[in-house]
């Protein structure tokens, strides 16, 4: 029980870690003044060229954030779970669920925006899209976090556990985000404002480190 606990509290520091890491970088939302300067009176070629630099600033933006959530979820809940073993599979897990975490988080972000971009013009409420993105992106980043968790437990059940949380996480993430910060804009898989940006980090991190802490028991 008590181990089971570090993974889950291990899951918490990573949002945690997450959500500084990111928020310090909240000047990424920010465009290029040569891009900027277009926002006048822009002919047709100017607007697709302003579109373009939003879109690709945003998947840069996202794959960046999810990357740093997958880096910091994967290694700390690698490094818990591991230590439920013993040393050595703590520092597998901490090698293996940083690169795999990263990995997969980049792709997560990347999955979530062209999810977000992709149902822009079905006419579905923008809620449900964001579900959808933020589902996608986090299940995405899961498989490397809870793949680096199987690794160093040396058992398959922190995989599934920790895909199943993220897709918990994804689908409560843009409903208890509006709900606590309704002013701030949070229709996007990934959020600017602290308040959005804090649920965003923390809600899948400690989800996925309960998860496997109650899923990776070592069995000798």
């Amino acid at each position: 029980m008590a181990a089971g606990l570090l993974v889950a509290a291990a899951g918490l520091v990573a949002g945690a870690c997450a959500w500084l890491a990111v928020s310090g970088r909240i000047d990424f939302e920010y465009l290029p003044p040569e891009i900027m300067d277009l926002l006048g009176r822009p002919t047709p070629e100017e607007e697709a060229k302003f579109r373009a630099a939003v879109r690709a600033r945003d998947f840069r933006t996202a794959a960046t954030s999810f990357a740093i959530l997958g880096l910091a979820s994967g290694g700390l809940i690698g490094l818990a779970a591991g230590a439920r073993r013993n040393r050595g599979s703590a520092a597998v897990g901490l090698a293996a669920g940083l690169a795999l975490g990263g990995v997969f988080g980049a792709a997560g972000g990347a999955t979530g925006q062209f999810l977000s971009d992709g149902l822009q013009t079905t006419g579905l409420d923008s809620i449900l899209r964001t579900m959808a993105a933020s589902a996608g992106g986090f299940v995405v980043a899961a498989i490397g976090v809870g793949a680096g968790a199987a690794v160093a437990s040396r058992r398959s059940a922190p995989l599934p556990a920790a895909v199943a949380a993220a897709l918990i996480a994804g689908l409560v993430y843009p409903l208890l985000a509006a709900a606590l910060f309704p002013a701030a804009p949070t229709d996007k898989p990934m959020p600017w404002d602290a308040g959005p940006l804090l649920v965003w980090a923390m809600l899948p991190a400690g989800l996925m480190g309960l998860a496997v802490g109650r899923a990776g028991r070592p069995c000798g």
